[in-house]
């Protein structure tokens, strides 16, 4: 898991899998496989690349 990454509510990640900087999931996403690319925004079931902002807005 990288850093800065946000998990949403209900998100499932199963198996050995890599998430980049910056990343965030969306709610109810199953994520199944790596994300190598920083600063995207990851959901869908099965989860897939949606958007490039990332979690950008969301502030720790």
């Amino acid at each position: 898991m990288g850093n800065n990454v946000w998990i949403g509510p209900g998100a499932k990640l199963y198996g050995k899998i890599f998430i980049a900087d910056n990343c965030a999931i969306g709610t109810n996403a199953v994520v199944n496989k790596s994300f190598y690319e920083k600063g995207k925004t990851i959901a869908d079931v099965p989860a897939k690349i949606i958007s490039n902002t990332g979690n950008h807005y969301i502030r720790s």
